[in-house]
């Protein structure tokens, strides 16, 4: 049976749309390796698309750990990936992710935004560029 959402302590995600995952990690939370594959996990029961962008909230306060940064960056990490769209609420989230980016460097297009809204819509100029 499929579930139209996933939840832990750290992290709430659903299948907005045939192609795009929604994901909140939680205020103050750390989301961890763990929590990737069990979203993965939960995300190839709810769907066949091999085509998926993940658009990625922090709340306040929320990071990711080394080890998940590492693994989101990683070709095991985006088995379906297509790209990603994070959305950051301050300066700080900001410069995580730029430091992600440059250290990390995805194997995926990955940018940030701090408006939800165009996050999607930069997900939707992908999806008709690619």
């Amino acid at each position: 049976m499929k579930e139209s959402k996933l939840s832990s302590e750290n992290f709430e995600c659903e299948l907005i749309d045939k192609h795009i995952i929604y994901i909140f990690i939680k205020d103050f939370m750390e989301l961890e390796k763990e929590d990737i594959l069990r979203m993965q996990n939960w995300l190839s029961k709810q769907t066949k698309e091999k085509r998926i962008f993940n658009l990625i909230q922090f709340g306040n306060g929320s990071s990711a750990s080394r080890e998940a940064r590492e693994y989101a960056a990683s070709p095991e990490g985006n088995k379906n990936t297509v790209g990603s769209a994070l959305i950051v609420k301050n300066l700080a989230q900001q410069l995580i992710i730029d430091y992600y980016l440059k250290f990390n460097h995805p194997i995926k297009p990955t940018q940030s935004f701090y408006k939800k809204d165009k996050a999607i819509s930069w997900i939707k100029d992908q999806l008709i560029n690619n």
